[in-house]
């Protein structure tokens, strides 16, 4: 395991935890005033829902990013092949 997989996976850890803490907080405010309990709840959700879309949304774009450079290092080879091929066939015909 990567030190990056481990930081994803520390951070969605992170994200799963602040859930249940923001639903656990507005059930036990909820049961001393239901109104101020909903506010909790409403309140912390939309934080959550902004800061977790956030990480997971950058998690996404890293994960593309080292997929893209795979594929670029794979077109590097076989552009670099092909280069090489088409020179070996430049030296043969003259």
């Amino acid at each position: 395991m990567t030190i990056k997989n481990l930081v994803i996976r520390v951070n969605d850890f992170i994200c799963y935890v602040g859930f249940a803490i923001v639903c656990l907080s507005a059930f036990l405010t909820g049961m001393v005033n239901p109104i101020h309990g909903a506010v909790v709840g409403v309140v912390g959700l939309i934080l959550f829902a902004m800061l977790s879309g956030a990480w997971f949304v950058l998690s996404s774009i890293a994960s593309s990013a080292q997929n893209t450079n795979v594929l670029l290092e794979k077109q590097n080879a076989l552009l670099l092949k092909l280069y090489k091929e088409t020179e070996a066939n430049n030296v043969n015909n003259q």
